[in-house]
């Protein structure tokens, strides 16, 4: 059963920061879409992952490794999917976009694609009961979030998913080359 299809994700992303040594940091719009303005961390990669197993998360294979030594999503609502990248230093950068199953997923709007950290904070305090944030620029951890962003994503009136496009075109590949192949056909000279 294909659960309902949800038009807009909505979520919060922090705006103000406290930083450990008390300095107050705004993040702008543009710092809000970068994956690795804030970063969480977790010390037992591996344990976290079986964890988000656990927790519905499936594993996924990674485009480009750039130090990501897990990669894990979870459809949190249809068509959208939180995807967690955990790296080799156990820090870890997390977004909700729309879902590898559409070609919209490919999409360079920015209405479909967005960082997340709550998210991921609610899975870190459920692993650990507590939790690590990092502001990356300034390698600073953040001990307190003064105000949020509200961020609400919003998915294409029409999605197409991708696999029935790759089973027609093979399909249509195999009747080609069986026609080229019926086409070469002759009678044999004796």
């Amino acid at each position: 059963m294909q659960s309902a299809y949800v038009r807009y994700y909505e979520l919060l992303y922090p705006r103000r920061i406290l930083l450990e040594d008390g300095t107050e940091v705004v993040i702008s719009e543009e710092e809000q879409k970068q994956e690795d303005t804030l970063v969480a961390y977790v010390p037992r990669k591996n344990e976290f992952k079986d964890f988000l197993i656990t927790q519905g998360f499936n594993v996924q294979p990674f485009s480009t490794p750039m130090g990501v030594e897990f990669s894990l999503s979870k459809i949190v609502a249809q068509p959208w999917e939180h995807h967690i990248k955990i790296f080799k230093d156990g820090s870890i950068r997390s977004y909700v976009e729309i879902s590898r199953e559409y070609l919209q997923h490919l999409s360079l709007n920015v209405y479909v694609h967005s960082p997340v950290v709550y998210e991921t904070l609610e899975y870190v305090l459920a692993f650990m009961g507590k939790a690590h944030l990092k502001h990356n620029s300034s390698d600073k951890w953040v001990s307190h979030v003064l105000e949020d962003y509200w961020v609400r994503l919003e998915a294409p009136d029409q999605l197409t998913s991708w696999r029935p496009l790759i089973t027609l075109g093979l399909a249509l590949g195999a009747v080609g080359i069986l026609a080229y192949l019926l086409g070469k056909l002759s009678k044999p000279e004796v």
